[in-house]
């Protein structure tokens, strides 16, 4: 894939999730999971997403995986409530 359409994949899920647009954020996030799945920043803004959607597990979940990828990211922890 290239970065322009990798870039411009984040920024729409990005903007549907500043929208409040769950529904079309959950899944936009979640292909860029897949393809991006070392990036911890889009673990969070995922897990963000299925808090807004009410899916409090999957957001446990997804923000425990970015807190594993990045243990030490103060920043991180503190969103997550770690």
């Amino acid at each position: 894939m290239n970065p322009a359409s990798s870039d411009r994949q984040l920024t729409e899920a990005r903007r549907l999730l500043t929208n409040h647009n769950v529904s079309q954020a959950l899944p936009a996030y979640e292909k860029l999971t897949r393809q991006f799945p070392h990036k911890a920043q889009i673990w969070l803004e995922y897990g963000a997403t299925a808090g807004g959607a009410d899916q409090l597990d999957l957001a446990d979940r997804v923000w425990n995986k970015a807190a594993e990828m990045e243990p030490h990211n103060s920043g991180i922890m503190l969103q997550i409530g770690h």
